[in-house]
């Protein structure tokens, strides 16, 4: 019975008690008061004489009563009233115990039961109160501990270990009394410590070497429990060491670790290694320690005939009289055809050069390259058949002099470059072609303006180009015969003159070359044309112009400023009003130049013309840079 279903229980009994009489008084005779027969104080009710006041029996003076006497529960020391352990006041004594069993009756669960109080003695966390079966022992509790569905108190010999309760199946797990039946299994005990028992696969419980997948040692024992040795750990050969011991060869009793080595070719003493002189290298059947001179050669050994090799084949440290080389060339007189000549012995490659190079019986060299041939010269130009090029002509062999015949004179399989007409102009560089890779120039051909020799003569003809974005166009400076181009240019003064040249553009600028009638050549600017909307203004720069100036500036009143002297590299601005062009003249040119024109501003105009002569060739936008050119071919 719980502790809290008692305490209910008893509250439940006190509800139903019946009120008790309110008058301990001296009226009434069976009170508690005085009367004798009452319970008051006299005679034997509970006050004087047998009552519990002044009598004996009572509960007040008397020594039996609860009053004063030595075993009543008043003032004796041994009742319940002022004393030491009475029931009666609470004055001198703890809180009231009604069973003895050290638990105070307001927190005993049942003050009558000595077995049921609320003292945990065994200290596993419950009462007696709570449900403990034996509160002196901690393993046995209500709680299942351990989860395995049944408590200390239901028998459980181990409640923190889950595998260990009454009933259990026995299994192998080396748990002490899994069952709880009191008896360790003797298959289930860890003889030799080695962490696994008989059940557990260890066959053999006196040996912590021996247990199931324990690593397998060199001792001839099952070690891991599989039911067999290793077979590294017997001694198959008989010769007192396994394979585990260092017998590298456990089916020859002649080895083994430590034994000492023989001439038969094996590894004796099983340190992997077989002396060199026991292995026959050369594979004749004999090795060096039995008696083989050169075990790198299989026809030299003890006891092998000599023959013409030059080596000692029978190894008694001798070579046969003409087992020499004459004439070092790798082949013993005894074998040699020609022991005079080192490019003749057997074997050798016939080539063509009139001798029995191979020794087999004649210069037999033929070839199938050129015209064929053997060793023979057919056109007596001292080379052989075999080894000339053309046997039909004595001015082609190895080694002839070339000419410009386009022929192969020296036979070294290619004819020179300079002895073909690559470009089929008819000419050959041999021949006088200076550019044989353009069939419009070779010796004597006509000069044109393109950039080339045309004619292969360094006449020193002049040509012009003009270059923008990357293309170039051949052109001719325009001329007029007897002016200059000043005069040309201009229709007033060289100071204040607008172009009257005819070249004119409309919005456009004009960039040209004149050859004056000295011979000069100078650059001519023309912008904008004359009787437009708006003017507008322009700035060049130059480059190139070395020893050239200013020779005319155009229309200086309407704006125009300009350099008086360029002097190589420079800049001009111009700025024209709505009546005039406006430009100039820029020179003279040096020889072979290359001046560059590139207009940096320019409002009025869009587009750029040069002339060849008096042809306009239009080149794009006015800003496009322009490079005149004058080469020398």
């Amino acid at each position: 019975m719980t502790h809290t279903f008692r305490l209910f229980l008893a509250l439940l009994m006190l509800a139903v008690l019946p009120a008790c009489p309110d008058d301990d008084d001296d009226s009434v005779v069976t009170d508690d008061d005085d009367t004798s027969g009452g319970d008051d104080d006299d005679a034997t009710d509970d006050d004087d004489a047998t009552d519990d006041d002044d009598s004996g029996s009572d509960d007040d003076d008397s020594s039996s009563d609860d009053d004063d006497s030595s075993s009543d529960d008043d003032d004796s020391s041994s009742d319940d009233d002022d004393d030491s352990a009475d029931d009666d006041d609470d004055d001198d004594s703890g809180l009231a115990d009604g069973d003895g069993d050290g638990d105070p009756a307001d927190t005993d669960c049942d003050d009558t039961d000595a077995t049921l109080n609320t003292l945990d003695e065994d200290g596993d966390g419950e009462t007696s109160c709570d449900g403990d079966c034996d509160d002196n022992d901690a393993n046995a509790t209500n709680t299942d501990g351990d989860g395995d569905g049944i408590t200390g108190c239901d028998g459980d010999c181990n409640d923190s270990h889950a595998g260990i309760f009454p009933g259990n199946t026995a299994i192998c797990d080396i748990i002490p009394d899994s069952d709880c039946d009191g008896v360790v299994e003797p298959d289930e005990s860890d003889d030799d410590g080695d962490f696994q028992n008989e059940c557990d696969g260890d066959c053999n419980d006196a040996d912590d070497t021996v247990y199931g997948n324990a690593p397998e040692i060199c001792d001839g024992l099952d070690t891991d429990c599989d039911t067999i040795v290793p077979a590294d750990e017997t001694d198959d050969d008989g010769d007192g060491q396994a394979e585990c011991e260092g017998d590298c060869d456990d089916a020859d009793i002649n080895n083994f670790d430590g034994n000492a080595e023989v001439c038969d070719g094996q590894d004796n003493d099983c340190d992997t290694v077989i002396p060199a002189d026991e292995i026959d290298g050369d594979g004749d059947g004999q090795s060096v320690c039995a008696g083989d001179c050169d075990d790198a050669d299989i026809n030299n050994f003890d006891g092998n005939a000599e023959l013409c090799d030059g080596a000692d084949n029978d190894c008694d440290t001798l070579l046969g009289g003409d087992e020499i080389d004459s004439d070092t060339d790798g082949s013993l007189d005894c074998a040699d055809c020609d022991d005079g000549d080192s490019d003749n012995f057997p074997g050798n490659v016939e080539v063509c050069d009139g001798s029995d190079n191979d020794c087999a019986g004649g210069a037999d060299f033929v070839t199938l390259d050129d015209d064929g041939g053997g060793e023979t010269d057919s056109d007596t130009d001292g080379s052989l058949d075999c080894a000339d090029c053309d046997d039909s002509s004595d001015v082609t062999y190895p080694g002839a002099a070339e000419t410009c015949d386009g022929e192969d004179n020296d036979c070294d399989g290619s004819v020179p470059a300079t002895e073909i007409d690559d470009d089929t102009d008819g000419q050959a560089e041999c021949e006088g072609d200076c550019d044989d890779t353009d069939i419009n120039n070779f010796d004597g051909n006509t000069e044109v303006c393109d950039g080339a020799d045309n004619d292969c003569a360094p006449t020193g003809d002049l040509c012009w180009s003009s270059t923008q974005d990357s293309i170039t166009t051949f052109i001719a400076p325009h001329s007029v015969e007897l002016t200059d181009s000043t005069t040309w240019y201009s229709y007033g003064s060289p100071d204040n003159a607008s172009s009257n040249t005819g070249f004119e553009v409309s919005n456009g600028v004009v960039e040209m070359l004149y050859l004056n009638p000295n011979g000069d050549v100078d650059l001519v600017i023309i912008l904008d044309a004359a009787n437009d909307s708006g003017g507008g203004s322009a700035t060049a720069e130059f480059t190139g112009l070395v020893g050239a100036s200013m020779l005319l500036k155009d229309d200086p009143g309407e704006g125009t400023t300009s350099l008086d002297d360029v002097g190589g590299d420079g800049t001009v601005s111009w700025n024209w009003v709505s009546c005039c062009t406006d430009g100039g003249i820029i020179g003279p040119l040096e020889a072979d130049f290359c001046v560059t024109v590139d207009f940096t501003s320019a409002t009025g105009f869009t587009d750029v013309t040069t002339y060849d002569g008096s042809t306009p060739v239009a080149l794009g936008p006015a800003t496009d840079t322009v490079t005149f050119c004058e080469t020398l071919e």
